[in-house]
């Protein structure tokens, strides 16, 4: 089991990476997977979310080869409250 901050680091890692893709080839800004590959490192294989909506994405990941994505990607300003932030799921599945 990996340790919440070698989970912190590679949250920053993901982050360094989608946001320094030009948008012509931007993991996150894809809607087919053409460009899930764009710069992946060697350890670890970025999964791209959204800034927004839905797609439906297919790509080839390496064998063997640790994967990684957040939970949320989104760029919000910093808002600092005493109650917690909520996020309602209006439908989630699983495989």
């Amino acid at each position: 089991m990996r340790s919440a901050d070698e989970g912190g680091r590679l949250a920053a890692r993901w982050w360094q990476w989608a946001l320094s893709a030009p948008d012509a080839c931007s993991p996150v800004l894809d809607e087919t997977g053409e460009f899930a590959g764009w710069q992946q490192p060697d350890d670890v294989w970025f999964l791209a979310g959204t800034y927004g909506g839905r797609v439906v994405r297919r790509c080839s990941i390496p064998a063997g080869r640790p994967v990684f994505f957040p939970v949320f990607n989104t760029q919000r300003p910093a808002l600092f409250s005493s109650r917690p932030a909520v996020m309602h799921v209006a439908k989630a599945t699983g495989s």
